[in-house]
């Protein structure tokens, strides 16, 4: 027997509607999403559910991403969390929130920088583990000079590991970033 999910008040819409870019046929579409997720009895959905949305399944990173949104630190989502993640994501969530969202995701330690240790993280995720034959694209030699060129290019003070401030400045020299980082559940 399928659980019906429940009706948001015209109010909520509106309250979300204010506190997000999204507009009242995102939330619709969110809230059905969510609810077709199915979330446990605590109302939350597992990132192990929410990475198989078409919006994430190709995103190597969708784990940090439900990472980041998650109130609990285990990757689940509530609802107001995962309005969150699409409200951050979406075409007009402004430039400032996408950088912030960005920086928390590729922080993976979480000590506010980005060092050598967390650019280290990303390319596994994007490339897998060179030299564990999972078929990692790149080698040992290759990650690691992406990863000294990655803090070359964006550690600005040279202290071995990026800033917020640092990660805004050299990402706001990258074009299309505002217009890429993006996950729309309308898809318009």
């Amino acid at each position: 027997m399928s659980r019906v999910a429940p009706a948001l008040t015209d109010h909520e819409v509106e309250e979300l509607c204010v506190c997000t870019p999204l507009r009242p046929r995102d939330i619709a579409a969110i809230h059905a999403k969510f609810h077709a997720l199915a979330p446990d009895s605590d109302g939350r959905v597992s990132c192990s559910r929410l990475e198989r949305m078409r919006e994430l399944a190709a995103n190597p990173l969708a784990s940090r991403l439900c990472a980041v949104f998650s109130s609990r630190g285990d990757g689940s989502l509530d609802f107001i969390e995962f309005v969150d993640l699409f409200g951050c994501m979406a075409k007009a969530a402004p430039l400032d929130i996408k950088l912030s969202v960005a920086f928390r995701v590729y922080d993976f330690d979480g000590d506010g920088f980005i060092g050598r240790s967390d650019v280290e993280d990303v390319i596994e995720l994007v490339a897998g583990v060179p030299g564990d034959h999972s078929g990692a694209l790149l080698s040992r030699d290759e990650a690691s000079a992406i990863v000294s060129r990655v803090l070359a290019e964006g550690d600005f003070d040279g202290n071995e590991k990026i800033s917020p401030t640092e990660f805004t400045k050299l990402l706001r020299r990258v074009e299309d970033f505002g217009r890429t980082f993006v996950m729309s559940v309308t898809h318009d």
